[in-house]
């Protein structure tokens, strides 16, 4: 048996999506699973996907909010850390990110940034070879 991640999205017309990790023996099993779910046999999302999730170190999305203390606005930002998994991300991204500024580049930590890094939105497993942080 292997970990899948089904998610459940509305494609380019929408913004929902729902992400959910089952075990299957391989693809078309987890395919299976995902179309007897509600949120397939329902018709609450218009498209499904799945994935393996990666086992060991891998990059991590982190979608996250920053607010710019210029303009009093919040907006949405995005980095990849490597690390063994989107918890351990996570607790890397609160424990030494959260809370710090930067100024245009979020890659780099600057004490008189103008932006400061707020709340995680999501995390998500990314392709390539390059992030911004390691755990």
């Amino acid at each position: 048996m292997t970990e899948y991640r089904i998610t459940f999205h509305d494609g380019p017309e929408g913004n929902r999506s729902k992400d959910i990790d089952i075990m299957a023996e391989n693809v078309d099993d987890a395919f299976r699973k995902a179309y007897q779910m509600p949120e397939a046999k329902n018709r609450l999302y218009t498209n499904v996907g799945v994935m393996e999730k990666p086992k060991g170190r891998t990059i991590i999305g982190i979608e996250h909010e920053y607010e710019d203390t210029y303009f009093h606005q919040t907006f949405v930002g995005y980095m990849f850390i490597l690390a063994n998994s989107e918890s351990d991300a996570a607790r890397y991204y609160n424990a030494n990110i959260r809370g710090k500024h930067f100024w245009f580049n979020e890659a780099k930590i600057e004490p008189d940034g103008k932006n400061v890094f707020g709340r995680i939105r999501k995390t998500y497993f990314s392709c390539g070879d390059r992030y911004f942080y390691e755990t």
